[in-house]
């Protein structure tokens, strides 16, 4: 088996739990992917009367992880749901839809989804039921932006599968995140010199297996982040300032310029660190940190996809 053949299928359930049987037209196209097949606990049945030795042990919590990361773009048409809608429904997002015009990512607080997962391993057939996880957004001057994905989902036996061959027609080409392609960071209104921001949404994905139910829970949700972008003194921007008052600020960035291939990110209410001063080939940058704060509920990121 080799290892380059991975293909992953992840389709959301109609029902918790239950196997929703993704096809290859569910295909999803991910780079760096991992997978930990069977994360457990090894419980040892601590015996005696058999003298020294290693003891007897059993896996308990028997669960699968996969990790991986989507180029950020859009659907293609202004409008259409993008192909990894789903991972972003799974992670603790509701999807809106306005025909024509664009679609609407932002968190929940309650009416969780899941998906199935389908990770062919050549022909090792993982399937994953009730997956949910968390997400973190990467986008960096020179590079691909990215959707980082981590789920951990039910464990199910391994069996043989043929490899799909998967519909990957739902993904866009990205772009270089750049001042061609990034036209817009706006951080309280100041349009800055933007080197790189990641924004973690925080879910706190817990795995329970206990008497009548098994699953995969979103408890929690802190999200957080960081930005670096080029440093101007205070009498044009005080950062310092900003963060010494604990004065909540919006922020937004804007990936892409063509409808059908842009992706706007938008937080209403952020809290900044104290600002710390970073050398760039010569070049003074603020290296800050975020908290991202609710608004009016469910609303510290909201990704449009249009």
């Amino acid at each position: 088996m080799q290892f380059r053949q991975i293909a992953i299928l992840a389709k959301i359930e109609t029902t918790y739990g239950t196997d929703a049987a993704p096809t290859a037209s569910n295909g999803i196209l991910l780079a760096d992917v991992n997978i930990e097949p069977m994360n457990a606990d090894k419980i040892s049945r601590n015996l005696v009367g058999k003298g020294l030795g290693a003891q007897a042990a059993m896996l308990a919590n028997l669960q699968v992880k996969i990790t991986g990361a989507v180029e950020i773009a859009g659907s293609g048409i202004a409008g259409n749901i993008p192909a990894y809608g789903v991972l972003l429904r799974a992670c603790g997002f509701s999807e809106t839809v306005d025909t024509g015009v664009s679609v609407k990512y932002q968190p929940v607080s309650a009416g969780y989804e899941a998906i199935s997962i389908y990770f062919y391993m050549d022909e090792n057939l993982h399937k994953i039921s009730g997956a949910r996880g968390n997400l973190t957004i990467n986008l960096k001057a020179g590079e691909i932006g990215k959707y980082q994905f981590e789920f951990t989902g039910l464990f199910s036996d391994i069996v043989v599968g043929a490899f799909p061959k998967s519909d990957f027609s739902g993904f866009s080409a990205p772009l270089i995140v750049n001042s061609e392609n990034t036209p817009s960071f706006l951080v309280d209104g100041y349009s800055g010199a933007l080197e790189e921001i990641s924004i973690n949404m925080g879910n706190q994905v817990v795995f329970s297996d206990r008497i009548n139910r098994r699953s995969v829970k979103i408890n929690d949700r802190k999200a957080s982040g960081n930005c670096k972008f080029e440093a101007e003194n205070v009498g044009v921007k005080d950062f310092f300032d900003i963060a010494k008052r604990g004065t909540q600020i919006a922020l937004e960035v804007t990936h892409g310029k063509i409808a059908g291939n842009i992706i706007k990110l938008t937080a209403p209410k952020v809290e900044i660190d104290a600002p710390k001063y970073e050398d760039s080939n010569g070049e003074i940058m603020y290296d800050i940190a975020l908290s991202f704060i609710p608004d009016t509920g469910d609303d510290e990121i909201i990704i449009t996809v249009k």
